[in-house]
């Protein structure tokens, strides 16, 4: 953004300049430098929220994973009592264990684009509701489809903290980290939105056992 002045001729003396600086001084915008975010305002989508799941059409479990030799353990289905919205949403009951590393599940989708995969473009993340135990700690990864640009590698969000009610939970593209364990390990490096093939949730090690519901899955 160009510098706005108000000394666009030469001034007559240094009196004069220091006269004016006060004036120039005490009305706000005059001589403030704004960012380029500040002066066009919040990132927004550009597109139509695009739904991933919401349920109501059913549950599809595409895969569940855990650390037997660590004690943990996850059983997911489909939930008609606790809903974000709705008849139906869907919980997970685990047990985190002690090991190294907890357990997972992949969340399938009924809405599936007849191409494979999600263009996500022009959203800014990923958006869902979910109810957690107070403390309790959760992540969700996605991975990109091997179409449109994606070549399958997997990228973690920051992690989710439970409130004991239902919360929205938004997680910025931009927050988002490759996955050093899982995924295309000789991918580009490069989160590619315009091919989302897949949603998972993790849930960490050491806190206990717990039951997770989740609803509302878009991408915005």
């Amino acid at each position: 953004m160009k510098k706005p002045s108000l000394f666009t001729r030469p001034l007559a003396s240094v009196a004069l300049l220091a006269a004016l600086l006060p004036i120039a001084a005490g009305c706000p915008g005059i001589i403030e430098i704004k960012s380029k975010q500040a002066a066009s305002g919040p990132a927004k989508s550009t597109v139509p929220p695009i739904l991933y799941e919401d349920f109501e059409k059913g549950y599809q479990q595409v895969s569940a994973y855990s650390n037997a030799d660590g004690g943990a353990s996850v059983n997911t289905g489909e939930e008609d009592t606790v809903v974000h919205s709705g008849k139906k949403a869907m919980h997970a009951n685990y047990k985190s264990g002690t090991g190294s590393w907890g357990c997972g599940w992949g969340i399938g989708t009924n809405y599936m684009p007849k191409s494979g995969y999600f263009n996500a473009r022009g959203t800014l993340g990923v958006e869902l509701w979910a109810k957690a135990a107070r403390g309790a700690t959760f992540q969700i990864s996605v991975t990109e489809g091997k179409q449109n640009g994606g070549d399958g590698e997997v990228y973690l969000a920051a992690q989710g903290t439970g409130s004991g009610a239902w919360k929205r939970y938004f997680f910025p593209w931009d927050g988002f980290t490759r996955s050093i364990y899982s995924g295309n390990q000789a991918g580009d490096d490069h989160l590619e939105i315009g091919s989302i093939g897949g949603i998972d949730v993790q849930i960490a090690e050491k806190q206990g056992d717990g039951t997770i519901y989740i609803d509302d899955i878009y991408f915005k």
